[in-house]
């Protein structure tokens, strides 16, 4: 299969490819170093693979991302297992759009996912952290007390894409489609759908740059990084309420994080948001 190869190709291209990037504790997310120092996790400061950001795109706050992806290693010491720690830096159109209010986001985005994982154990999990975005966005996740991380549960089939969608409805619509799943701190459904019909929100991940293969097919699936992604959006939450906004005319709250080398419109977000939303309701009016 051809797996195994492309990942070893990954590897070697990304293994020459810049010097690594060294961080201090201080600029990990608040959820890593709580569980460093509660001794449930160690990290290694100096990442291994740094993938360029080759067109020397900048961020909103005018500064230049050399680098759009830091890869650092982390063990989780309670299992032994060994972890990924991503850290993707943001740059246009990545944005908030709540309440009319358009806000463009910088920083960074951190991607907390295992570096092997065997699937016929259980389901992979990943998780995100916000909390180093500025300025930090609204909380679009139900049952999340500050929205600054959230935790996702992918399907075999979404880590072999490298892509994981969620979908929520309201009404006759099923309660959830796709083959990912966001849990709230109440272990609910963090998409939470409209109380009025034709409500419905949606999400996607993809994990940019980094490549999942399952070369002997026994749901042990290994890791690799692939420099060539040409994908641009990291993560996107949506919600549309066809009687919100303006005069009811209907209100798009979407949170948008992009992570790419080669610039987008910034008015582009809204058209790639609504592209979204508009798919799920086609899907439901079918």
């Amino acid at each position: 299969m051809p797996g195994k190869p492309l990942c070893m190709l990954a590897g070697l291209l990304l293994s020459s490819n810049v010097l690594a990037v060294s961080i201090q504790f201080s600029d990990l997310p608040t959820g890593i170093q709580a569980c460093n120092t509660a001794g449930t996790c160690a990290v290694n400061l100096t990442s291994t693979y740094d993938v360029p950001n080759a067109s020397g795109s900048t961020a909103h706050d005018g500064t230049l991302n050399p680098h759009t992806m830091n890869v650092f290693s982390l063990t989780d010491l309670t299992s032994g297992t060994q972890e990924y720690l991503v850290r993707y830096n943001l740059v246009e159109p990545s944005t908030a759009l709540l309440y009319d209010t358009v806000q463009p986001l910088a920083g960074s985005v951190w991607l907390r996912i295992g570096a092997q994982i065997d699937t016929t154990q259980g389901t992979p999990q990943a998780s995100l952290y916000f909390d180093q975005v500025n300025p930090n966005p609204g909380n679009l996740f139900f049952g999340d007390s500050d929205g600054l991380s959230v935790d996702l549960s992918l399907s075999a089939s979404a880590l072999l894409s490298g892509t994981g969608r969620e979908g929520v409805g309201c009404c006759d619509d099923p309660s959830y489609t796709g083959n990912m799943s966001i849990t709230g701190d109440f272990g609910s459904p963090a998409l939470l759908p409209c109380l009025a019909d034709g409500c419905y929100s949606s999400a996607q991940l993809n994990l940019l740059y980094l490549l999942f293969a399952d070369p002997d097919g026994d749901g042990v699936y290994e890791s690799g990084i692939n420099p060539f992604d040409a994908r641009a959006m990291l993560f996107n939450v949506s919600s549309y309420d066809p009687y919100g906004g303006l005069e009811g005319t209907g209100e798009l709250s979407s949170v948008s994080y992009y992570v790419t080398t080669v610039p987008l419109p910034s008015a582009l977000y809204l058209f790639l948001s609504g592209l979204g939303i508009l798919a799920g309701l086609k899907r439901r009016m079918s």
